[in-house]
């Protein structure tokens, strides 16, 4: 237990509290705010599941264990890069090739399919790739799922 937190906050609420805060996300899906949270809370839980499972993982540091993740999620990244910049204005040492990130105003309201231009979200990478944030958000959501699943149980 963490003296700082307020009782039993370890990984597997944190991954609890993300998949919540997705849940609320998903009916206000241009939040900026709430999706700069969701970008923390899963980039943070790398620190939650190293520190509590350190010595199942066999190894030496926060780096190393973050270097695994990276090759098993891609996005993952781009959680990093978007929590940092969010908490500290700017970021000095990026992980993804990300030239800009927008609010994409659609012609469609969002009750609409998502094959419609409707308003979202949207992560530009230095290729012009255009990724939507929605979509990034939860495939980052799956993979911790399944990691929870088949690594630390």
């Amino acid at each position: 237990m963490n003296k700082y937190n307020f009782g039993e906050y370890d990984s597997k609420y944190k991954l609890s509290s993300l998949v919540n805060n997705f849940e609320a996300f998903k009916l206000d899906e241009t939040n900026i705010s709430k999706a700069l949270n969701l970008c923390s809370d899963a980039w943070h839980l790398t620190d939650f599941v190293f520190t509590e499972f350190k010595d199942e993982l066999q190894l030496e540091n926060l780096g190393d264990f973050r270097a695994t993740l990276y090759g098993q999620c891609e996005y993952l990244k781009i959680m990093h890069d978007l929590a940092n910049a969010s908490k500290h204005s700017e970021l000095k040492r990026p992980k993804a090739e990300i030239k800009l990130t927008q609010k994409h105003n659609g012609a469609f309201s969002s009750a609409f399919s998502r094959d419609f231009d409707t308003s979202h979200l949207e992560i530009i990478l230095e290729d012009d790739v255009k990724l939507d944030f929605l979509k990034i958000i939860e495939d980052v959501i799956i993979f911790w799922k399944n990691y929870f699943e088949t690594t630390i149980r």
